[in-house]
């Protein structure tokens, strides 16, 4: 921002290179540079400029408990109708068409009504990221989505060289610190596009905080049936154990059923304490900057924490990458499950239309069943643009990067000397204690110059 010092939020900083927070839930208008804030959701400001004072309001929110009855083929057929509508509206376009397509359901849902529709024509592209050779490459879920459906489809390699070669031009779009290199797989994905003449792209993006697709939202659902009916909770957790759901459900996890204030306070507790032990920070850093933001949402259902993770903490993350990265590109983004109506309704339903007979996302895998492949419909795992990030961080010279990123928030007083004699810890894109990888994006973003 003109005028304004680039100054290091370092209590934002802290919860990122502890857990891996980009926002502060508690306050969404926070970002990594102190004097720099931002909208939160669904929000807008007015500034009168005789006057000098802006104004900041919501236009628009959801009224949580309004839950309606409403039969299965009911349910299904008003939520394609919605989401088709959605697809249709966001493709209203005097310049090329194209879409992310990671052979995964969203994106593929997103394909298969854009395709359905009369507007379309023969416009509409899709574009991939694949990795040849690694065990999450999704090249043969893109090939039965291309394969059932009259769309051609391009394909970009995001490689270890490409991710050095451009990692100081993806930090300088993205601004401020990100979770994963995943975000250069999406970064790829918008370039292919935009290389390819287009100028809108649709996205799936939304789907998994509006229909619990994440598997971290199975406890959730189970707390509020073991709160609720124990029968359906029992049925439930037999029916995701035979799936190959492994999510923990213990004492805790009934504990928080019965008493979620009380249960999300100690956890807040506990989390704080453990952010404060981290071993590679100084302890001037921590005394000065270890307020954290760790929340566990109180809810009793399901539909709580996928409200808390639209619009208080978790998407707004995902779309911040996403615009930054297709605006590098100048390719607009275009999101249909983000559709008010759409949310509307799936927040109205009850919480098994979401989560059913062990499956995330009953409702969408129910509504795409007559179209999609059934490989692509009733997939059990889940990846989205998943690079193999643990490989790439061994290449001798992001092993330097790391280094120099150490070695720069040691000048800074943030990480303690001891850690440039540790050995690196390549990890995962989405492994929980990723500090290797967040330190580097940290120094890139926040204190290269």
């Amino acid at each position: 921002a003109a005028g304004v010092p680039r100054e290091v939020n370092k209590k934002l900083l802290f919860n990122f290179l502890t857990i891996g927070y980009t926002q502060n839930p508690g306050d969404s208008s926070e970002t990594f540079y102190s004097g720099i804030s931002k909208l939160p959701s669904r929000s807008f400001l007015v500034y009168d400029a005789v006057a000098g004072q802006a104004e900041q309001e919501i236009y628009w929110d959801l009224e949580l408990g309004n839950t309606r009855t409403i039969g299965e083929e009911d349910a299904i057929g008003q939520f394609r109708e919605l989401l088709y509508r959605s697809v249709e509206r966001r493709l209203r376009s005097d310049a090329p068409l194209g879409a992310s397509l990671s052979g995964g359901l969203d994106s593929s849902s997103i394909v298969a009504a854009a395709l359905g529709q009369e507007v379309s024509g023969n416009r509409l592209q899709s574009f991939s990221a694949v990795f040849p050779g690694f065990e999450k490459d999704e090249s043969a879920f893109i090939q039965a989505v291309t394969g059932r459906f009259p769309i051609s489809n391009q394909q970009v390699v995001p490689t270890a060289d490409g991710l050095i070669r451009e990692f100081e031009k993806l930090a300088k779009h993205q601004e401020e610190p990100f979770i994963s290199s995943s975000i250069y797989a999406q970064f790829k994905v918008y370039e292919l596009g935009s290389k390819a003449g287009m100028k809108v792209m649709l996205d799936g993006q939304g789907a998994d905080e509006l229909l619990a697709g994440y598997h971290k939202y199975y406890p959730w659902y189970w707390q509020e049936l073991y709160s609720s009916d124990r029968s359906a909770f029992r049925r439930e957790l037999q029916a995701a154990r035979t799936l190959g759901i492994r999510n923990e459900w213990s004492w805790k996890n009934k504990l928080a059923a019965i008493l979620p204030d009380y249960t999300g306070i100690w956890l807040t507790r506990q989390r704080a304490s453990g952010q404060r032990k981290n071993k590679d920070l100084t302890e001037r850093f921590i005394d000065e900057s270890g307020t954290s933001y760790y929340q566990v949402p109180h809810f009793k259902k399901l539909d709580g924490v996928l409200y808390y993770n639209m619009f208080m903490n978790g998407l707004e993350e995902l779309l911040r990458y996403a615009d930054r990265n297709s605006m590098a590109h100048g390719v607009e983004v275009r999101l249909p499950f983000l559709n008010h109506e759409l949310i509307e309704f799936v927040f109205s339903l009850p919480s098994h239309f979401k989560i059913r007979e062990g499956w995330t996302k009953w409702l969408l895998r129910k509504t795409m069943e007559p179209t999609l492949p059934s490989v692509i419909t009733w997939r059990k795992d889940k990846t989205g643009y998943e690079p193999p990030q643990q490989q790439w961080m061994q290449h001798p010279t992001l092993v330097e990067y790391v280094h120099e990123a150490k070695k720069t928030l040691v000048g800074e007083s943030i990480l303690r000397p001891e850690v440039l004699d540790k050995k690196n810890q390549p990890l995962d894109a989405h492994a929980a204690d990723n500090y290797d990888w967040r330190q580097l994006v940290s120094f890139a973003c926040l204190f290269s110059k």
